[in-house]
């Protein structure tokens, strides 16, 4: 049976720069693996001051990625505010519209089709928005 401590030195030989890198900034590792992690980062060259250089380079990376889902997040929260506004300005033109039919043409028809147009569709508008908001927000969660 292989010693795991040989496998263990065998596999990071196998593994690129990067992903030893990778490794020993994550941390995580028992007293033997960082060990061996540590043989084979000198047998390559690899210096504590080059892994910590990654590990800071992956952290301005993540950080970097954070605060471009946080603008994304803020531009669609800003177009939701739009589509709510426009959708609402929508519905009260169709309300005033059958207001003007009612009173000013005496057409009974009109007021009625148009507040039961905004009675159903205000709803329905404000439901989309939510769930349409509450999508991006689990999405694009930071």
């Amino acid at each position: 049976m292989p010693d795991p401590i040989q496998a263990l030195g065998e596999r990071y030989r196998l593994l690129s720069d990067e992903e030893l890198l990778f490794i020993a900034s994550d941390g995580g590792l028992t007293e033997e693996a960082k060990v061996v992690l540590g043989r084979e980062l000198a047998w390559r060259g690899i210096r504590n001051v080059d892994v910590q250089a990654y590990k800071e380079a992956l952290d301005r990376d993540e950080a970097l990625r954070t605060e471009e889902l946080k603008r994304k997040l803020e531009r669609t929260e800003k177009f939701h505010r739009v589509y709510t506004l426009v959708g609402v300005a929508t519905l009260v033109l169709l309300f005033l519209t059958g207001a003007y039919q009612f009173f000013v043409k005496g057409d009974d028809n009109g007021l009625v089709v148009m507040i039961s147009v905004c009675v159903l569709a205000l709803p329905l508008l404000l439901i989309m928005r939510s769930l349409s908001r509450f999508v991006w927000r689990i999405l694009l969660r930071p």
